[in-house]
């Protein structure tokens, strides 16, 4: 019986993993040096890159470039923010993955408590938004049973937050985004998981826009700052699929 369905070492054989190791070790000594959250910096340009290669398992150099960049513009992110991005960013990760299930075994019940009880205790403090137990919730709801099912009951939550926090044709604009940044960003994957299984398009394209829905509603509820990392990552993806180099 497998503990975790989650956990990944950071092998260090990979080019892609020894490259983020090193720039999130440059990020964390930087933000020590200059009297920083050297834990926020670094924990969010690592989770960035992490991400990343959950939702692009195909192009080790978009999460290359996302680190980098997010890594940079991190330190004009206030202090308090630095944090939220970090959790946030780390928190979408292990949903997509679960989702996706990237290292080819199931997330197991002690994973979904695991994050939970992490969630739960980081919302109530306000290091991140109540969204994230929301989202982690339609994550596992998603892996048990049809993710296009949740998909239609979190567009409902969306609309409800939507109309509520914002105006109802900036609302709508933001649900058509979801669905077309999902369809856009997501492509069948050659990759193969952990177990040397191959990725399915159906899963991948459900962390995709579980993860959209997420950063709609985040930004509806005014936590911009804590999507930068997600931002950061459609934008190289969007330049490397204008660019030859595929």
């Amino acid at each position: 019986m497998n503990i975790t369905g989650l956990y990944r070492s950071l092998d260090l054989r990979h080019g892609s993993n020894r490259f983020i190791g090193l720039v999130a070790l440059l990020a964390g000594l930087v933000a020590y040096a200059l009297g920083l959250s050297w834990l926020g910096i670094a924990g969010a340009t690592f989770a960035t890159w992490a991400l990343a290669r959950e939702l692009d398992p195909d192009h080790p150099i978009t999460a290359c470039v996302a680190a980098v960049l997010l890594g940079l513009m991190i330190f004009f992110v206030p202090q308090p923010a630095q944090l939220e991005l970090f959790l946030t960013t780390g928190f979408l990760m292990v949903g997509a993955r679960a989702i996706s299930c990237s290292t080819g075994t199931p997330a197991t019940i002690l994973d979904w408590l695991g994050v939970l009880t992490v969630a739960v205790p980081a919302a109530a403090f306000g290091l991140v938004s109540w969204l994230v137990v929301l989202y982690w919730l339609a994550a596992f709801l998603t892996v048990r049973l049809k993710w296009w099912a949740v998909g239609i009951v979190w567009l409902g939550v969306l609309i409800v937050l939507a109309f509520s926090k914002l105006s109802w044709w900036l609302g709508l604009t933001g649900l058509l985004a979801v669905v077309s940044l999902a369809v856009l960003l997501a492509s069948p994957p050659n990759s193969r998981n952990d177990q040397n299984q191959p990725l399915e398009f159906a899963n991948l394209l459900a962390a995709h826009f579980l993860m959209w829905a997420a950063v709609f509603a985040l930004v509806g509820l005014g936590h911009q700052m804590a999507i930068l990392g997600v931002l950061t990552i459609a934008a190289v993806q969007i330049l490397r699929s204008l660019t030859p180099y595929q």
